[in-house]
């Protein structure tokens, strides 16, 4: 008959201090010839101890050393928030530790700088709004001379055939002297007005070499200039018309050519015509040419208006600050009513879904690493990261002896916070398939050997193992254990102190 002997599993001894004594499942330690020892447990107990068991299999590895690291954030996912204006902040729309997804509102500031440029580009609207009526005015007056030159045209063409039919009474040359004697009027007006304007353009000149009117200024009136030799131009032919007139009135009043003077009477109308023309067609010119600077006035004003707001979304003096990037709020640093300049550090933000870990690496391990090599980053918290090696610095740092190399780590999630401390695990060398089990399963001796616990139809056997390489989680096994062994890689502290307890003694194989 077998010897057999049942003590309590150390599950039950572990939840003694928070549950008090509670009957435990039973483990049985058989020793004799044909198991060599071993533990069994009953299904339930395995439950309790939280047993799980992974197969012995070649998998491939790669040599890795472990180093310290400190979490950095990337360039690329961190942003500064800084005012775009000088103002008052009226609103803070995110709180520490919030996400936020790029375009959205964190901030509203209130600038009476902004608001200033904002009256500024509506009072160049205005002035471009009228610019364009006062256009549409001028041009509306020259289709009207052009129009009423077409119907002077048209009644040269009638008095012509009256003239030639003879149809024509003499006029009383009375009316010729008083047109006269208005066009000797006119002409004396136009040529003042002419002698005081050329008084201005030379004194608008001499204030726009000194730079105290602009050169709209000097345009206007150098337009204003043309504008009077037009008048003058027609005062004189009109004085030179009425002359005309007025001598042949006297001829026909003595000859009786009636129908000549109506001839040229409806001429002189025709001139007319034509000089209001061209005066028309000067004035829209000049209205073009305001509505020109007005435009222009009204993109200046609102280019420096959209300066001012920069990349937030403003209306009036307030300007709403926006998320440039997707990422979470770490530091904010003003208070709502606080006044704020533009170096002012609103707040910041940071993408921690992709970070870097910096880790350091000693000099005598220096040429092991290389760009892409893959890493694997761990906490306190226990958490395991993969990332890849992306950046080697050039230098040895002259008082640690070691290299800094810059690991990318994609997905952290926001897990992974700046400046906390890190193990990173870099892989080097080739990769080659080897016999490896889970670093877990794993028991380091008082001897400093290696041991490890299998399950088979038996129950749990301990077995010394020699170990090698440790890479990923997983640690590679020289001796001792055969690809297909099932390991167990959880409830290993249990089982080793019952084997601790009962005296049962691991055994390579």
């Amino acid at each position: 008959m077998k010897p057999t002997i049942s003590i309590s599993i150390l599950a039950a001894i572990l939840l003694t201090a928070a549950c008090g004594p509670e009957p435990a499942a039973a483990i049985d330690l058989h020793d004799d010839e044909e198991s060599g020892g071993e533990l069994t447990l009953s299904d339930e107990a395995e439950r309790t101890i939280g047993i799980e068991l992974e197969t012995a299999a070649y998998r491939p590895m790669q040599a890795s050393m472990t180093v310290p690291g400190i979490v950095e954030g990337t360039t690329q996912g961190r942003a500064l928030i800084t005012p775009p204006v000088d103002g008052r902040v009226t609103q803070i729309n995110v709180q520490m530790g919030q996400s936020v997804k790029k375009g959205d509102r964190i901030a509203v500031i209130e600038s009476p700088d902004l608001a200033q440029a904002w009256a500024a580009a509506a009072q160049a609207e205005t002035a471009e709004t009228a610019s364009a009526a006062a256009l549409a005015e001028r041009e509306s007056e020259l289709r009207l001379s052009q129009g009423r030159l077409d119907a002077a045209q048209q009644f040269l063409a009638q008095q012509r055939t009256l003239a030639e039919a003879g149809a024509f009474s003499q006029a009383p040359l009375l009316k010729a002297r008083t047109e006269l004697t208005e066009a000797q009027s006119e002409l004396l007006n136009a040529q003042r007005e002419d002698r005081a304007h050329d008084e201005r353009i030379v004194h608008i000149k001499a204030l726009y070499e000194e730079g105290l009117v602009s050169r709209f200024d000097l345009e206007t009136a150098l337009l204003e200039h043309q504008e009077d030799q037009v008048r003058l131009n027609a005062a004189t032919a009109k004085l030179e018309v009425a002359q005309a007139n007025f001598d042949r009135e006297e001829s026909i009043s003595k000859s009786g050519l009636l129908n000549q003077r109506e001839l040229l009477t409806a001429e002189s109308a025709v001139q007319d015509a034509e000089f209001e023309v061209q005066r028309a067609q000067i004035a829209v010119e000049s209205a073009a040419s305001h509505l020109a600077s007005s435009q222009k006035a009204v993109e200046i004003a609102k280019s420096s208006y959209r300066a001012s707001a920069g990349d937030g979304q403003a209306s009036g003096g307030r300007v709403e600050i926006l998320a440039p990037i997707d990422g979470v709020v770490t530091h904010i640093d003003v208070t709502i009513g606080q006044a704020v300049d533009r170096t002012q550090e609103l707040m910041d933000i940071e993408n921690l879904d992709s970070i870097w870990v910096t880790a350091s690496v000693q000099e005598a391990d220096a040429a092991k690493v290389a760009a892409g090599n893959l890493c694997r980053v761990s906490t306190s918290t226990g958490e395991i990261f993969k990332g890849v090696i992306q950046l080697i610095s050039g230098r040895i740092d002259p008082e640690t002896r070691t290299m800094p190399v810059q690991c990318l780590i994609t997905g952290a999630a926001g897990q992974l916070k700046p400046n906390m401390f890190a193990d990173v695990e870099i892989a080097y060398g080739e990769a080659s398939d080897m016999l490896a089990v889970p670093s877990s399963a794993l028991i380091v001796e008082k001897s400093g050997h290696h041991a490890l616990f299998t399950k088979d139809d038996h129950g749990f056997e301990p077995r010394d193992v020699e170990v090698g390489l440790s890479a990923g989680g997983y640690t590679q096994i020289l001796e001792g254990l055969e690809e297909g062994d099932t390991v167990v890689t959880a409830g290993v502290l249990s089982l080793k102190a019952e084997q601790d307890k009962s005296g049962l003694a691991g055994h390579a194989h």
